[in-house]
């Protein structure tokens, strides 16, 4: 679900969930998580079919339109 999902990311980045929505990492469905972290805010994928986050990357670069911080 989102709710497991932000928590997911927020967990991985250390951190609180500003923003989330719906990407794709490698042409398989996620969920985008903007998370306010120590360290500035990164985005964490959350694949959708299996639950894991699948990537964590500062805000801004992602490859293929995730997140936009705006």
């Amino acid at each position: 679900t989102l709710v497991q999902a932000i928590s997911m990311a927020e967990h991985a980045a250390g951190g609180s969930a500003i923003d989330a929505g719906l990407d794709s990492e490698h042409g398989n469905p996620a969920i985008a998580v903007a998370v306010a972290a120590k360290d500035g805010v990164r985005t964490v994928l959350v694949d959708m079919a299996t639950g894991k986050v699948v990537a964590t990357q500062p805000d801004g670069e992602q490859d293929d339109g995730g997140v936009d911080s705006d």
